[in-house]
């Protein structure tokens, strides 16, 4: 009797608990019990659940990592969609489809993902490289400049080596976003535009590198960059 009276009244107890919130959720300590509930949670539709358990499993079950990757892109989650792009560049998770990455990293890119435009550049440089086509190096040459506009200091570095060498090697480029990278680290080379110097017309190109540079040192972060959960929530990390 005792024990039929104490199965009820677990029953009970179980039937009139109330289900963990997401912001409970994130204040446990990891482990299984939090990943059930972000489980719960994500079967809910909660694209943030959705978001922590592509991170949690995405060492651990790509396949599981990338489907919940997909359920919070199709949300709306732009954290998400980059993932899920970069899981289909690799392969991880999925079947491996370079076209199927890109769009994605395209979509997110359009709707303000700073490490989509990153990751996009880096995807046509590569590109470029293999296929000495100045196409696809024009299109890491835009959304290099993407990404800077919208704040990103590395996009400064990787134009100053995408003119460096190979099919997008630029002298005059290559100064111009040398002498932004050294500006925006508040560092300064001994003598910035001496590749210049020794072209014909140095006399117009130095100049105009120079004012260049101002130009685009003051066009930085210029566009708002979008807070995503993650952003807001400052865990936001490339690898999760």
């Amino acid at each position: 009797m005792r024990s039929a009276l104490a199965l009820i009244l677990a029953i009970l107890i179980v039937g009139c608990s109330k289900p963990v919130s997401f912001d409970q959720a994130e204040k446990m300590s990891s482990g299984s019990a939090r990943t059930e509930a972000y489980i719960a949670l994500a079967d809910q539709g909660d694209y943030r659940a959705q978001l922590r358990l592509g991170g949690i499993f995405r060492n651990s079950d790509p396949e599981k990592s990338a489907k919940y990757f997909k359920q919070a892109s199709d949300a709306g989650d732009i954290d998400a969609l980059y993932f899920l792009g970069v899981d289909y560049l690799n392969g991880n998770g999925v079947p491996q489809s370079r076209p199927d990455g890109i769009k994605m990293l395209q979509a997110a890119a359009n709707r303000g993902s700073v490490s989509s435009m990153e990751m996009l550049g880096g995807v046509f440089s590569r590109l470029c490289q293999n296929s000495r086509d100045k196409s696809d190096g024009g299109l890491a040459e835009q959304y290099y400049q993407s990404a800077f506009l919208h704040g990103s200091k590395a996009s400064a570095v990787l134009l100053w080596g995408l003119y460096a060498a190979g099919p997008m090697e630029d002298t005059y480029k290559h100064a111009v976003w040398s002498e932004v990278t050294h500006a925006l680290s508040s560092s300064s080379q001994r003598d910035p535009y001496s590749s210049l110097a020794v072209e014909q017309n140095a006399n117009e190109l130095v100049p105009k590198a120079k004012a260049e540079v101002i130009n685009w040192y003051a066009r930085f972060n210029s566009k708002p960059r979008v807070k995503t959960f993650l952003d807001l929530n400052r865990v936001y990390d490339k690898s999760l």
